[in-house]
């Protein structure tokens, strides 16, 4: 298991947030575990999945 850290996904994400969701898809794209986890809480943290999936 691949453990990818951060410090936040915001609402206006930048080119920093996008590319961890990019590296997390690159991971699962060749059949690695991997998980994103991100240092600080994000009450709207559903609603960016779901807009970066």
């Amino acid at each position: 298991m691949k453990y990818l850290v951060g410090e936040n996904v915001f609402t206006f994400n930048s080119g920093t947030e996008f590319s961890q969701f990019q590296r997390l898809e690159a991971f699962k794209n060749n059949n690695e575990d991997a998980v994103l986890l991100l240092r600080n809480y994000n009450r709207m943290l559903s609603n960016e999945l779901k807009n970066m999936a």
